[in-house]
């Protein structure tokens, strides 16, 4: 696999021997001033080769269809393929890039559409090049970069993020960047995309939660509606961080959840719910219904995370693709409307 290099994109030379230092090595501290700068929209180059950018569009067009005709999502995670990436004068060596996404990859490939969102996987490749074993970005190892689906505005997913952060709600860090891919015939401007950081990985959950180790489940389809205890299985929450660990935490929940308990004994149900689900960061409700984010659990099932947090051994929420937020839903009906024109205006006498 080659590692290739484009000298218009490089300062000054870089090479191999940047896996000692922060911006490449293993084990380097996160840096989020960089990789989340808030003061600037920084330029991310990707250079692919032909070859490898034709077996990208093939494999999406298995998945899809073909851009322009209807499909359904897919199951199936989308190729990944090396390419060279370029950042501030720095080059990344056979970095695994992929799209990624449900509705803002479906909907915006089939109706022909090129401005994609991808996943960054900086080690991807390290089997096939040992040169790479552990090759960081600042830092990180995954990235999301999000094309900023149906918001017009490009501020929905950091707007929402650092909105559910202030409130006390861990969420990703997200910044701009002007996105470059030169497939084969020179750099092609794909136009502003919003960078998220990935929950499962190390730096968001060392930061926010102080470890790394607990259990971090991705919910998705119908088990996640958490009405069904036979179906609370490991294809409905995925653990993206402990594959094959125990289930016994989401079951626990979601027993105490289902138990009759609620009706009959709701003190003592309470009490056994809070032995699993840290309360405190309910509040995201609150945010979540105020920023009127309908594609996520209540309507949809899917877009958040659990993480069982080591220091209270209690399963915290985590909201993640709030690129519709601030929006009605399908048919303009389907998020909380607001009217206070009943409220009275001071407290009502006890």
């Amino acid at each position: 696999m080659a590692s290739c290099k484009k000298e218009s994109l490089i300062e000054g030379g870089n090479g191999l021997d940047d896996w000692t230092s922060a911006s490449h090595g293993y084990g380097a501290t996160p840096n989020y001033g960089i990789v989340f700068n808030q003061n600037e929209v920084p330029r991310l180059d990707f250079v692919i080769e032909a070859d490898y950018w034709t077996a990208m569009q093939d494999n999406i067009e298995s998945l899809y269809g073909g851009g322009g005709s209807p499909a359904s999502f897919s199951d199936e995670t989308p190729l990944y393929v090396p390419t060279q990436m370029y950042h501030n004068g720095k080059q990344w060596y056979d970095v695994g890039l992929r799209y990624k996404g449900n509705s803002s990859l479906q909907s915006v490939y089939t109706q022909g559409n090129g401005k994609l969102p991808f996943r960054i996987e900086m080690n991807h490749f390290e089997n096939e090049n040992p040169n790479i074993n552990g090759q960081l970005f600042y830092g990180f190892t995954q990235l999301s970069l999000s094309s900023n689906f149906k918001d017009d505005s490009y501020i929905h997913e950091k707007v929402a993020a650092d909105v559910f952060r202030e409130f006390g709600i861990p969420a990703p860090q997200t910044s701009f960047y002007r996105i470059y891919i030169d497939h084969g015939d020179g750099p092609i401007y794909f136009g502003l995309y919003t960078m998220i950081e990935v929950v499962f990985d190390t730096p968001m959950l060392n930061a926010q939660f102080g470890s790394s180790d607990g259990n971090t489940y991705k919910p998705d389809g119908d088990g996640c509606r958490m009405n069904e205890i036979s179906m609370i299985t490991s294809e409905y929450f995925p653990n993206k961080n402990n594959e094959g660990a125990s289930l016994d935490d989401i079951t626990g929940l979601i027993t105490a959840l289902l138990s009759d308990n609620r009706i009959s004994n709701p003190t003592q149900w309470r009490n056994d719910l809070e032995q699993y689900l840290d309360m405190d960061h309910l509040k995201y409700l609150a945010a979540n219904t105020t920023m009127k984010n309908w594609d996520t659990y209540g309507r949809m099932t899917h877009n958040f995370y659990m993480y069982n947090d080591l220091s209270t051994d209690k399963l915290v929420w985590i909201p993640w693709d709030n690129n519709e937020t601030f929006s009605d839903g399908p048919g303009g009906n389907s998020a909380l409307e607001f009217d206070f024109s009943s409220l009275q205006t001071t407290p009502a006498s006890s």
